[in-house]
């Protein structure tokens, strides 16, 4: 088979889809053995796998077949389009994902075509999904049943919910493009057992079903009659007077028909029935008006008749054969010699049904009171009188209006499936109507097969309209339950129902409407009498119903509004009395009522289905008692005077005066006279009045002066007015011109009224005042004068009250909220005057109300006449209180001595200045005043900042600081009072910035205005430790007057409020070495003076060895930390490479970029249906394997190296030696040592043996002779084959390994799990050169000659990464083998080749080794290195499946201390690399966490310079074969020249936490804080 190979650069991007279907296969049916069975015969006692009886159990001491089929899941190949069998439990498909297939859910049914002597209702086989489980990508269905037959069989996939929340199964295919579920075939088909000796039934179930095919389909009992022929049954039904047949037949153990039935002629004669007809009923009408009858009785029971029969053969069954006489029950019996089969009952059907024998009885034949249900029966029968007893017939019944116009309805029966039909009916509408009752159709005959499916009646007919039975059509009768009041003519009964008068019984008639008698006595029947009882409600008219008209005679709470129930209408209800006696063919009711008013008069009749009779409601008005007495009432609110609006000096107070009569009810006559009279409550209560006239004592004689003065008066009763009457309603009226308290008498003619005299209090009159507007106002000595003022809004206000005359009289003021003050006292000493204001000794009074103490309604002002009367004036002025945000100034004016208010709301910590500015020349000032929570009550009242109150007091620019703190979010309410002048005025807030900075190259610029702080933060988490860190703060302009300060772990809120010694200055540059942690939020704060101003800020890392060298290199510390690199690598934190060193590096993160800088090639061999993606642990290889070319030499060259006279021996791995290892031909070890110039060139190939010309040291690198592979990787599976990990070698062309014993067709390779060759390897590793073929291996060491040369680590004293083995504690003590790679785990790998030494490592472990004089490997001339593939097989044999990440190819032996160092921190590199990729290029930069600046290149020379050099270590260019002594010969600087340092010691006997220098730097603050590292 030729495999499809695909040669694929990574750069294309290959995207495979990968879908899971499912199908059913079932057993290949070719002869019947092969079909499921139920009994297992002599074929299957060694069932056969293919066959569906696969295997047997027993059940009843039957062997009995287990029968099977399979569900199977397939994969679409995206390359071939073709659907690929699955054959695992747990795919992957190409995108890395695992799909467990037991999580999906099946629905396995089987049921029976057709139901069956043993399954009369047929047969439902449910296999639930839980009860069968995923085996080799596939299910193994497996099923047993007794009932033989055609199944259909649904085999469907739960594919999720559909919108309403229903489960979706979809239909399986079968396999191989077959049909789709439900599946009914041979395969389905399940075949009786053999029929047993002396076992016959008698089918009843055959013999009375109509055979069902696709001529037939409607057959309710077959569930598909179009396919296979149908369902059988018998073509001569048992029915009354027709030629009918019953089968018999002979049975397996189950009672199926047995497979091997059979019947003939000759075996027929053989049996004898003996059939009797033993039951014989029928129906005879009675009760009956001609053709129409109210009920039947049955007739017509019997005993046994014998019938005449015979038995035949009817195909491979057989029938008895007879013709019964008439329908019912027939007991047969057959007898065979000592056999004896039933006897069994039969029913016999009628024949078919003659409408012109089938008749109908029942009273709904003959009518119905209104809405009442009555029913009828309809008796289908036969033309021989035959009365069918089961069965289900459809007949149409149509009622149609004779006595008026109205559509004609069709009545539905109510009962089927017993033979006779039940219909029940009901009329709302009264009348004569016309009842017709049709025959429509047999449904055993014709579908379909439920009545309601088909409204269509005969099919035979054109108009769709059957025949009508015998005494159709009927005419019935519909009368109504009705009643009216009539009246009458007999003593004591009301001659007309229209009016009442209150205190009266009276009686009344009731008339019926009903058509058979008076009374409701229709049908003569008592009980009719009864149900239809009238009931007789009198409702108040005025009444509210919640639905109308009310429905229940009984009225109910609920029936009425909440406040007729409230208000006790509802409870002013009536019933009437009924005697049920009948005078002149009516009910007689009495009733008598004490309210007078008109009434709704509701009759209710039918106590069963109540209903409103004709004309209800009646109306009825009652009238109150025409003698009316003295039971005058006064009503009104004055009376009383809760509402202090309505009983005010000098306004009319309005009550009514009601007449009644001797019920309490409204009298309507104005016939009576009605007299008020007024009189203080205290006769000694004076007033006093303003006048310029006095009056001599002695003379008598009264003059007028200028002189404005009080004089004190007595106050004086007075008379009420009436002004009218109208229907028994007096209205009065009381005017009183001064406030106190009074008592009225009322008196109706020359009676006092009931409750009579009566008490209330005039109060003074109060006046409504507008906001913003000025009310004139009088207040008189020791009196009272009261305003009212709504406040609509919670902001405060003031009130001002102005003395306008000039006497000595005071105006005090007072003021409460929701009520006047009632005496002269200091409101806030009272705790009834909980809001509430005063001023005392004032002729100017003035009263402020702070927004905190202000409510949203009325307030109250009371003006108490102090020494004497004031004439004043009075306004009110409301306060505004306006919300303000950050930055967006808001414009105000306030008046002198007038507050106006503002809010706004802090969401940081990190403080806010509130700046008020007058906007216009005044010589005004301002008072501002903050507060948190609340508004200021009064300009003092401030919260504080640092211990100072936040008031700036007689300022024209007023600015208030809140620095930060954990105090400072929340609302804040700002107070502004103007003094002497009003004042035109800003105000501004400001939040100050809390800005994160992030680290790195890329500096932030901010603005900020005078006299503001700027605050920013930066996080160094305790992930991160870096050695110091720079803070450069650079203004855009040298006029900038800025101040930075520092401050650990919180913000700075002043400037002196650092941590650090030194105080910071606008331009100079700090150095601070601290001993505190640097993991921390640290907090700076700038601030800007007088100018304000824009500036730069930059925050960056520093660090010694950063990112921990990237593994790639060791961090070591001689005064400061640096990192020294391994020979392959280069640059302060060693992420770069040596491309001489290093022949190919591959991350495999997310491309095949080599980043040794060769752009050495990485190419992908891919198979058909192949997969390769990335993700982090690496790049898939999955049916596919990696090709890389060969690795080349290279020289490298150093210009650092200077020795005056190399030998030999300082280019060489020591002194040249000859190895002679073993004796025989085929072990020879023919060279040994290369010559020294395969391995240094002097001066561009100079003179090998001599001295250098410049100071240059140049050295081949050749993989041949030292080499290092290192990668990590991870088995996903051994299968199908268990491949190479690396290799190198030339690719053989012939399928198998036939080829690779030639010279020069390999060099090396690894093996990952157990070679074709050995057991339980942990790795292979194969070296080979012109003579040797060797082998490191875990299991078995080669000697050569009989001599060991490999060697192994002591598994007893070497510990693995892992523990010891997966599959055991210990290796085997004989072979010291165990296994060690486990599936789906990350390993690291490493192999090194030198001259004599070949070491192996897993997870920086070395596992085997080998001392051997090998120089060098084999040459390939044209070969390749390989990933996942043995070179030694031709293309995709022996192939590696799994994932590898981080190949390393170095043309140098790497050490122990490189291959651990790689293998615990290496990962830093990939992680760097992830950052640096989703992270942009700002927090990328130089001087960010993934790439922090080295302290080797920080000094530019403005540092202190009291610094010293660091060590000189080599850390770059180092070549591996050098000897120690040219190391250290070596002169090795850092690659960058800037001067390394690091601060001296501190002379201070006890080191503080932090030691700080400061130095001119220049424009703007740097502040450079390290660690202490000494």
């Amino acid at each position: 088979m030729l495999s499809l190979r695909i040669l694929i650069l990574l750069s294309i991007i290959l995207n495979a889809v990968s879908q899971y279907s499912f199908f059913v296969q079932f057993p290949k049916i070719s002869v019947t053995e092969d079909q499921p069975h139920v009994v297992c015969s002599s074929a299957q006692s060694q069932p056969r796998i293919a066959a569906a009886c696969f295997n047997c159990t027993e059940i009843s001491q039957v062997p009995t077949c287990i029968n099977n089929f399979k569900i199977l899941t397939t994969q679409l190949n995206v390359l071939s389009g073709l659907q690929e069998l699955v054959t695992i439990c747990n795919p992957t498909d190409t995108t890395g994902v695992t799909t467990n297939l037991n999580n999906n859910q099946f629905q396995i049914i089987f049921q029976t075509k057709a139901p069956s002597y043993n399954a009369p209702n047929g047969h439902t086989l449910t296999i639930p999904s839980s009860a069968v489980q995923c085996v080799n990508g596939q299910w193994f269905i497996q099923y047993i049943t007794t009932i033989a037959g055609q199944y259909q069989l649904q085999v469907s996939l739960n594919t999720g919910v559909s919108t309403n929340g229903q489960t979706i199964w979809t239909p399986l295919q079968e396999y191989g493009g077959g049909s789709t579920s439900p599946f009914e075939s041979s395969s389905t088909y399940v075949v009786a057992g053999p029929s047993r000796d002396q076992t016959y039934f008698i089918d009843t179930v055959l013999s009375s079903r109509p055979p069902c095919t696709q001529s037939s389909p409607a057959c309710s009992y077959c569930l598909n009659p179009q396919l296979n022929g149908g369902c059988a049954g018998n073509t001569q039904i048992p029915a009354a007077n027709a030629l009918s047949k019953i089968f018999f037949t002979s049975g397996d153990a189950f009672s199926n028909p047995a497979a091997s039935a059979s019947c003939s002629a000759a075996s027929a004669s053989s049996f004898v029935s003996n059939l009797q007809a033993i039951k014989i009923s029928y129906l005879v009408p009675t009760n009956c008006q001609e053709l129409r009858c109210a009920s039947a009785e049955v007739q017509g029971n019997s005993v046994a008749v014998p019938v005449p029969s015979s038995i035949s053969c009817a195909s491979t069954q057989y029938a008895v054969y007879f013709t019964p006489s008439r329908s019912g029950f027939y007991s047969l019996q057959i007898t065979l010699l000592a056999l004896v089969i039933g006897p069994q009952l039969n029913s016999i059907n009628a024949g078919p049904v003659d409408f012109n024998h089938t008749f109908a009885y029942g009273n709904g034949l003959f009518g119905s009171i209104q809405n009442e249900q009555v029913t009828f029966s309809i008796i289908p029968t036969d033309q021989f009188g035959n009365q069918h007893t089961s069965g289900m017939f459809v007949f149409q019944i149509f009622l149609t209006p004779v006595s008026y116009l109205g559509l004609q309805q069709i009545i539905q029966p109510v009962s089927y499936g017993n033979g006779p039909v039940e219909v029940t009916y009901s009329i709302s509408t009264t009348g004569t109507y016309s009842l017709e009752v049709h025959y429509c159709k047999d449904l055993t005959h014709y579908p379909p097969y439920t009545p309601r499916e088909n409204q269509l009646c005969d099919l035979a007919t054109a108009s769709n309209a059957g025949p009508q039975i015998l005494g159709s059509p009927y005419t019935i009768t519909v009368v109504g339950a009705q009643f009216v009041v009539t009246g009458g003519n007999q003593p004591g009964m009301m001659s007309t129902f229209r009016t009442a008068q209150v205190g009266v019984q009276y009686f009344s008639l009731l008339q019926s409407n009903f058509q058979n008698g008076p009374c409701g006595q229709t049908y003569g029947t008592p009980e009719v009498q009864a149900r239809y009882l009238p009931v007789i409600r009198f409702d108040i008219a005025s009444l509210q119903y919640t639905s109308y008209p009310p429905s229940n005679p009984t009225l109910q709470p609920t029936d009425v509004s909440p406040t007729d129930v409230s208000d006790g209408l509802y409870y002013e209800t009536r019933y009437a009395q009924v005697t049920g006696q009948c005078l002149n063919g009516a009910y007689v009711f009495s009733f008598v009522l004490t309210i007078s008013g008109s009434y709704n008069v509701w009759i209710y009749v039918d106590t069963v289905n109540p209903q409103l009779a004709a004309g209800s409601p009646l109306s009825l008005v009652v009238t109150p008692d025409p003698q009316v007495i003295s039971n005058f009432r006064a009503a009104g609110p004055i009376l009383s005077c809760t509402d202090t609006t309505l009983c005010m000096a000098n306004q009319n107070m309005v009550f009514y005066v009601l007449a009644k009569d001797k019920y309490l009810n409204d009298a309507t006559e104005c016939t009576e006279t009605i007299s008020i009279q007024v009189q203080p409550a205290q006769y000694s209560l004076d007033h006093f009045k303003l006048t310029n006239i006095v009056t001599n004592a002695t003379t008598g004689i009264s003059t007028e002066t200028n002189q404005v003065r009080y004089e004190s008066q007595t106050i004086q009763g007075f008379q009420g007015v009436v002004q009218g009457c109208n229907q028994g309603k007096y209205q009065a009226t009381i005017f009183a011109t001064l406030s106190a308290d009074y008592i009225a008498n009322i008196y109706v003619g020359s009676n006092l009224l009931f409750g009579s005299p009566f008490n209330f209090h005039i109060y003074p009159q109060q006046i409504d005042l507008t906001l913003g507007s000025t009310q004139q106002g009088l207040v008189t000595y020791t009196r009272w004068s009261y305003f009212r003022i709504y406040i609509p809004n919670p902001y405060g206000f003031q009130v001002n009250v102005i003395k306008t005359d000039s006497n000595d009289g005071q105006p005090w003021t007072f003021l409460r909220y929701n009520q006047v003050f009632e005496v002269f006292e200091e409101p806030d000493s009272r705790n009834s005057y909980p809001v509430a204001a005063a001023q005392y000794y004032c002729q100017s009074c003035r009263l402020h109300l702070a927004p905190e103490k202000c409510k949203v309604g009325y307030w109250y002002v009371s003006v108490y006449g102090f020494q004497d009367d004031s004439y004043f004036s009075i306004n009110v002025i409301q306060y505004s209180s306006s919300n303000i945000v950050s930055s967006v100034p808001a414009l105000g004016r306030v008046e002198p001595g007038f507050y106006q208010y503002f809010h706004f709301n802090v969401t940081s910590n990190a403080g806010f200045q509130v700046r008020v500015s007058s906007t216009t020349s005044t010589q005004g000032s301002l008072v501002t005043t903050l507060k948190k929570g609340s508004y200021p009550l009064t300009e003092f009242d401030a919260s504080s900042s640092l211990g100072q109150a936040l008031i700036s007091n007689g300022c024209l620019d007023c600015i208030l600081d809140f620095l930060p703190s954990t105090s400072a979010p929340g609302v804040w309410y700002l107070s502004v009072i103007a003094f002497s002048y009003a004042v035109d005025f800003q105000v501004l807030f400001l939040e100050f910035d809390k800005q994160q900075i992030n680290f790195g190259s890329k500096q932030s610029q901010f603005t900020l205005a005078p006299y503001t702080w700027g605050y920013f933060f930066f996080d160094i988490t305790p992930d991160i430790t870096p050695d110091g860190f720079r803070l450069s703060v650079i203004p855009m302009s040298a006029k900038y007057n800025l101040t930075t300060v520092l401050k650990k772990a919180d913000f700075p809120i002043s400037l002196t409020d650092n941590t650090f010694r030194e105080l910071p200055c606008s331009s100079c540059r700090v150095t601070v070495m601290s001993k505190l942690p640097l993991q921390s939020t640290w907090y700076v704060g700038v601030y800007a003076g007088s100018t304000g101003g824009t500036f730069n800020i930059r925050v960056q890392l520093l660090q010694t060895c950063p990112n921990q060298c990237f593994g790639n290199g060791v961090c070591t510390q001689q005064k400061i930390k640096n990192c020294v690199c391994f020979p392959g690598y280069t640059g302060v934190d060693c992420s770069k490479v040596v491309k001489e060193k290093v022949f190919a590096w591959y991350p495999l993160i997310d491309t095949i970029v080599d980043y040794s800088d060769n752009k050495t090639p990485m190419f992908f061999l891919m198979n058909n249906g192949s997969n390769l993606n990335f993700d982090s642990n690496g790049i898939l290889i999955s049916d596919s394997y990696i090709a890389i070319p060969k690795p080349t030499p290279a020289v490298a060259c150093s210009m650092f190296l200077n020795l005056d006279q190399p030998t030999k021996s300082d280019l060489q791995w020591g002194e040249q030696i000859v190895v002679n290892e073993g004796t025989a031909a085929s072990n020879k070890v023919q060279k040994t040592i290369p010559e020294v110039g395969e391995w240094y060139r002097w001066n561009q190939i100079g003179n090998p043996m001599g001295n250098p010309f410049t100071n240059e040291t140049c050295a081949e690198y050749n993989p041949r002779r030292e080499l290092t592979v290192m990668f990590r990787f991870r088995m996903d599976n051994i299968f199908p084959s268990r491949g190479s990990l690396m290799s190198l070698g030339r690719a053989s062309s012939i399928i198998g390994r036939q080829d690779v014993d030639k010279n020069g067709m390999w060099s090396w390779q690894l093996a990952p799990y157990e070679h074709p060759n050995g057991v339980n390897v942990v790795v292979d590793l194969y070296l080979r050169n012109a003579t040797h073929e060797i082998s490191v291996r875990e299991h078995s060491i080669y000697p050569i000659d009989g001599k060991d040369i490999f060697y192994k680590a002591n598994r007893r004293t070497t510990t693995f990464p892992n523990g010891w083995c997966i599959d055991g504690l210990y290796p085997d003590p004989v072979t010291g083998t165990c296994k060690y790679f486990e599936l789906g785990k990350n390993y690291h790998l490493a192999f090194t080749f030198g001259p004599r030494r070949v070491n192996l490592y897993v997870d920086a472990t070395l596992v085997a080794f080998m001392d051997l004089g090998l120089w060098n490997i084999t040459h390939i001339p044209s070969g390749r290195i390989e990933f996942g593939h043995d070179p030694r097989y031709a293309s995709f044999e022996r192939l590696f499946f799994g994932r590898v990440r981080d190949i390393r190819i170095l043309r140098y032996v790497a050490s122990h201390n490189e291959i651990l160092s790689i293998f615990t921190q290496g990962d830093l590199w990939f992680q760097w690399q992830r950052n640096l990729q989703v992270t942009t290029s700002s927090n990328a930069s130089e001087g960010s966490w993934e790439s922090p600046i080295s302290l080797t290149s920080l000094d530019d020379g403005s540092l202190d310079p009291d610094t010293a050099y660091h060590a000189k270590v080599c850390r770059e260019y180092r070549n591996p074969n050098e000897p120690s002594s040219m190391q250290q010969a070596a002169h090795c600087p850092f690659v960058d020249t800037q001067t390394s340092w690091i601060l001296t010691t501190d002379n201070h006997a006890v080191n503080p936490d932090y030691t700080t220098t400061r130095t001119p730097y220049g424009l703007g603050i740097e502040i450079v804080v390290l660690l202490d590292t000494r």
